[in-house]
């Protein structure tokens, strides 16, 4: 088994790897370069967000964001570069990392599924956040204004479903699907 494994990932080009992280098995599949990616770290994260967010009141209407594109996040299709695989509590949880250049800046998309239902997405734009105002005024112009606004973050909530645009060092864009599931979830990692 072991034999043809190697043999199938020569010809794809696609590598394993099984890691223990916090006590459970991680898998990583990944072409090029493996880059360690700790998914719990990334869920506690998100779920920390998504308690900030569950805070706000917002009478905010917005459609679901999965169907809204934006100018500033370029669209990302076959560039898979790296699947973080685990279970938690028995349920099958998957990270998807990929990686595209929009104007010659370098882009890097994390999809967070949970038993195959797309609960967030993170968007890095690797712009030192000189791109940060931009990207805040594209979600004005697409959403609304903001729900919470500061100098480096703005978030945007209605409903079930948050975004929330941030000046890290780079510009983040965090998108939740789900954030009944998120908290559920984060619970599960803490």
């Amino acid at each position: 088994m072991y034999f043809l494994r190697k043999i199938s990932g020569f010809v794809s080009g696609i590598k394993t790897k099984k890691l223990t992280i916090e006590g459970r098995i991680v898998t990583y599949s990944y072409q090029g370069k493996f880059i360690s990616i700790n998914p719990f770290s990334m869920l506690r994260d998100l779920s920390y967000k998504a308690q900030g967010i569950a805070k706000l009141n917002s009478e905010l209407k917005l459609k679901d964001l999965q169907e809204i594109t934006f100018d500033c996040i370029p669209e990302f299709g076959n560039e898979l570069n790296i699947r973080v695989q685990s279970k938690i509590d028995k349920t099958s949880f998957t990270i998807e990392r990929s990686v595209k250049k929009m104007d010659q800046t370098p882009h890097t998309c994390y999809e967070f599924y949970f038993e195959e239902i797309l609960i967030a997405r993170l968007i890095k734009k690797y712009d030192y956040g000189s791109q940060f105002p931009f990207v805040v005024n594209t979600f004005k112009e697409s959403l609304s204004e903001p729900t919470k606004e500061e100098s480096n973050q703005a978030s945007w909530k209605s409903g079930n479903q948050f975004l929330i645009a941030e000046n890290f060092g780079h510009s983040h864009v965090n998108v939740c699907y789900d954030q009944e599931l998120l908290l559920r979830i984060g619970n599960m990692v803490s």
